[in-house]
């Protein structure tokens, strides 16, 4: 029997991770606390405290605040790729 592979694109968000990340600042407190594992505001303060203490910021194409929210998000969600 002859197995097919359907090609159909998985993740096809319009938007940026910059706006991803703004979008989930911007929203409901619930749903940033469920994508982060923490409030907005130990998500802004954590941010804060790596930019003091150990020179985190972002690099030519990924802010500093979205590169937290993906390390966030990846502990939290448990994604491996």
């Amino acid at each position: 029997m002859a197995q097919y592979l359907i090609k159909t694109p998985m993740y096809t968000s319009a938007l940026t991770g910059e706006q991803w990340t703004q979008g989930l600042l911007d929203g409901h407190w619930e749903r940033f606390h469920n994508m982060m594992g923490m409030s907005k505001q130990v998500f802004r303060k954590l941010n804060q405290e790596l930019e003091k203490y150990s020179g985190f910021k972002g690099s030519r194409y990924i802010g500093h605040q979205e590169q937290l929210a993906m390390f966030l998000y990846m502990c939290q969600s448990g994604v491996v790729h």
